[in-house]
Formats: structure tokens, C-alpha cells, sequence
């Protein structure tokens, strides 16, 4: 079953996104740092340590207050998803919409991201781009995995398009029959497939404009979907994402805060998993990347 996800605030999130900080993008700069011999290093022999990027604890605007810092200027700290959270309460979120920082979370978020299956990647038309055979073979073997790992699923998201749509139907009809629980991915149009920063090394892939145009929608995706739990939510809970490599890869580099023109370096294969874990302090843990030990090997592909 499928649903459209709809959210009064989609258009909020795109205009965050559009003016997302010069600070990370001068950090996503792959540019040679002159190196002296009074330059300090890092462990790593001939990297500065000007050029190694400190974590960013406030990533999502959700940390608590620091020592010193106003009550009331902490309650009150904007946050750009607490008026689209699903799991933030009126008791937690003011008039104004922001997150009440003044209380500190306790569950961990997980977010499982599924590269949809391999698809008729030759049409032309949007619409006939479904699932091979094989693909569907993939996608069953995925919900299978997703349903052994994580009994607890708590919602599945999907792309618009028709592989990813077909894709979270599979994942679902294999959670339903095997957690004994009605699933329904809900379609969310802004995990669809598209190019979401300039690559380094550089590519032809892409033109300019398909980067500002794909750009601040993926990032706002990025922004809907990863954040650390609100205060009121009791329970770990598990997010599945089934969407796209380019998106996936996007989402990776950006959540561990490493430079997101690094997307085009890593590769996924279809249906694989993908496993980000949200710690209550905002740390970010990699728990697998691309991972499909579970689909035999002679059923692999990525293209």
C-alpha cells in the first residue's frame, strides 16, 4: 500500500536549503592547503589541521543548551524540522514552532536507507522505468533482510518514481507477511533521483543547472529526514528510506559531515542497505553502507 506525503512546511524546506551556510560549502572546497614547516599537523602525515573538519554537535539546531546559555533564548532555538516532525508534541515544540532545547532526548533514530532494484534503465519514458525481474528478486530479498534486523520498523518513505514506488511495495508486502503488521510506505516526491552537488573530481554527468535545480530539493530531503529524536519521543524508532544512489550517497557524506562532493566516489548496488544511527547527543554512526551480503552474488548488479 502507498500513501502521498504532504507537509505545509516542504516549501519552508526547500528555501532552507537554498540558503544553505557558506560554512559547509567552503568545507566541501577540494583545494590544496599550503603546508609549511610551521604548519601544525594532524596524525595524518601532511594534512594540516586547519584543513580537518571539527564535528558540528549543533548540525541540526536540536542540541541542549550549553552551560551559560539563556533558558529562554534555548527554549526558543529555531530549528528548520520541528514543525514537520511526526514524533514532536505540542509539549515540545512552542507557538512559534521551534524545539524546546531546554529537554533532552533519549532514543536513537536509525535511518535505513534501500537503493531501489534494478530497473528498465534504457526507456526513455519515466513511467516504464519499473523493475526488472531481477529487480523484484532483489527487493524481496531486501524486505527479508529489513525484517530480521529491524522487527521495530517504525514508518517506510519512498520516492515518487516507478522503481522506487515498486520498490517500498515489495519491501512492504515481505514486512507485512513477516512482522505479522500492516506497512505502508508513504511517497514523499522529495527523495526522488537527481544530482545534488557538483562531484570532485569533476563529471560530465550533470549539467550546472540540474545541480541548482536538484540541489536544494535533495538537501531539504536531507533536512526532513535527519535530525536527532525530540524529547517526547520514548522509543528508538527506525525510519526506511527507499530511494536512489545518487540521493543515498548525498545523504551519507552529508550526515557524517564529510565533504558532500565526495557522493560520485562511492557506489551502491541495488537494493542494498544503507544504515545511519542518530544518537540522542546528535552524534552520527555508520552502521553499513550499501551493504548486500544477503542477495547472492550472481544476482548483484548496480546498472
Amino acid at each position: 500500500m502507498l500513501r502521498t506525503l504532504t507537509r505545509n512546511g516542504a516549501g519552508a524546506l526547500v528555501l532552507g536549503a537554498l540558503a544553505h551556510s557558506a560554512r559547509m560549502h567552503g568545507l566541501e572546497a577540494d583545494k590544496a592547503v599550503p603546508v609549511t614547516t610551521s604548519t601544525p599537523l594532524t596524525g595524518l602525515v601532511g594534512v594540516p589541521a586547519s584543513a580537518v573538519h571539527q564535528w558540528d554537535a549543533n548540525w541540526d539546531f536540536r542540541a541542549p543548551p550549553n552551560k551559560g546559555e539563556d533558558a529562554k533564548d534555548a527554549a526558543v532555538a529555531p530549528t528548520p524540522l520541528a514543525a514537520a516532525d511526526p514524533l514532536a508534541s505540542a509539549t515540545t515544540v512552542s507557538a512559534a514552532g521551534a524545539l524546546d532545547r531546554s529537554k533532552k532526548a533519549t532514543a536513537t533514530r536509525h535511518i535505513v536507507m534501500v537503493r531501489h532494484g534494478q530497473y528498465q534503465d534504457k526507456e526513455s519514458d519515466h513511467a516504464k522505468r519499473v523493475l526488472t525481474d531481477l529487480g523484484r528478486r532483489q527487493l524481496a530479498l531486501t524486505g527479508d533482510r529489513l525484517a530480521k534486523l529491524f522487527p521495530e520498523i517504525t514508518a517506510v518513505y519512498s520516492s515518487d518514481m516507478p522503481r522506487a514506488v515498486e520498490s517500498a511495495a515489495i519491501v512492504c508486502g515481505r514486512l507485512t507477511e513477516l512482522l505479522h503488521k500492516d506497512f505502508v510506505a508513504v511517497v514523499d516526491p522529495m527523495l526522488k533521483e537527481g544530482a545534488p552537488v557538483p562531484p570532485s573530481p569533476s563529471s560530465s554527468l550533470y549539467t550546472p543547472d540540474v545541480y541548482f535545480r536538484d540541489g536544494a530539493r535533495i538537501e531539504a530531503a536531507f533536512r526532513q529526514h535527519f535530525y536527532r529524536a525530540s524529547p517526547s519521543q520514548e522509543k528508538d524508532s527506525v525510519d526506511v528510506l527507499v530511494c536512489h544512489g545518487n540521493v543515498i550517497r548525498y545523504f551519507t557524506m552529508r550526515a557524517l559531515q564529510l565533504p558532500t562532493s565526495a557522493w560520485l566516489r562511492t557506489s551502491l548496488p541495488h537494493g542494498s542497505i544503507t544504515w545511519i544511527s542518530i544518537r540522542p547527543s546528535g552524534n552520527v554512526s555508520l552502521r553499513y553502507f550499501g551493504n548486500d551480503g544477503f542477495i547472492p552474488a550472481d544476482q548483484v548488479s548496480t546498472s
